[in-house]
């Protein structure tokens, strides 16, 4: 048996300012039965996520620099671009439970399970609609519940930068 609730509440709003603000609250829970050993075991999972964002549009060129006149639209001046600044950062916590139980006795003992702590900012940068250029962090650590397991913390960051061909 399989219950998810993925968003149980949650929003995600842009305001006039361009400030961006999201809240997400998820629920799951998976059962299994097996009859072979009469256990029961059970996964359970419940998720928050805040985030927070800004939005600008039309930043001038820095350093004074001209901007070529193959690259801009006829509406855009050489200091001034046609682009768009978008900074947006994600605070998740996620907590992960395991538990078996086994149906002829009366115990119930947890098996497994992890908090999960993630915070991942990115920065896009719209050049004019055929670059893009995106910097982004992604940072996990995972806190195990049980001894047996170590904790564990990956994290990514890069540059991407996507060049559109087509017109």
């Amino acid at each position: 048996i399989q219950e998810q609730f993925s968003p149980l509440i949650g929003f995600d709003m842009m305001f006039v300012n361009q400030m961006q603000a999201k809240f997400e609250y998820t629920k799951t829970r998976q059962l299994s039965l097996s009859l072979y050993d009469f256990q029961l075991s059970e996964v359970r999972s419940t998720e928050f996520i805040i985030g927070a964002g800004y939005r600008k549009r039309g930043l001038p060129m820095p350093f004074g620099l001209k901007w070529p006149k193959f690259l801009s639209s006829k509406k855009a001046s050489s200091t001034k671009l046609e682009n768009e600044i978008n900074f947006r950062i994600d605070y998740r916590i996620r907590d992960n439970v395991t538990a078996n139980s086994r149906l002829d006795q009366d115990n119930n003992f947890a098996t497994g399970g992890s908090k999960e702590i993630t915070i991942s900012p990115s920065l896009d940068y719209l050049i004019n609609n055929r670059i893009k250029v995106k910097f982004y962090y992604d940072q996990r650590r995972i806190i195990p519940y049980i001894s047996s397991s170590a904790p564990i913390t990956n994290t990514r960051a890069g540059v991407q930068v996507n060049v559109s061909l087509a017109q």
